[in-house]
């Protein structure tokens, strides 16, 4: 990972770590971050996956939802066990992205 030590330090370890503040930036979707009192953007492919985490999230939901009906156990493993899969890959992607881009914003309010 290109993380720096300080982020590293967050994801330490190698179990799996959906960390809240992740979801809220996600929720959030603030288009600029403000840094020692500069504004920095973010960039349009980290909002869309944050848009796309999103409906993930908003897809195992509804899924959920339905399953309450269900008793039928392939019902799982053909609707929410690929859900889960895709909201896992959808997370990472906007972490790697958005934290590389914090790292990004740090780097230049330092110049």
């Amino acid at each position: 990972s290109q993380f720096t030590a300080n982020y590293k330090a967050l994801f330490e370890g190698t179990e799996r770590c959906y960390r809240p503040e992740l979801l809220e930036a996600c929720e959030q979707q603030d288009e600029q971050i403000v840094v020692n009192g500069s504004v920095h953007p973010i960039s349009h492919a980290t909002l869309h996956l944050a848009t796309e985490l999103q409906r993930s999230i908003v897809h195992l939901g509804e899924l959920l939802m339905n399953s309450t009906t269900s008793t039928n156990p392939r019902f799982f493993a053909r609707g929410v066990r690929p859900a889960l899969a895709k909201l896992d890959q959808a997370w990472a992607k906007y972490e790697e992205h958005y934290i590389m881009e914090l790292i990004a914003i740090e780097d230049q309010a330092r110049e």
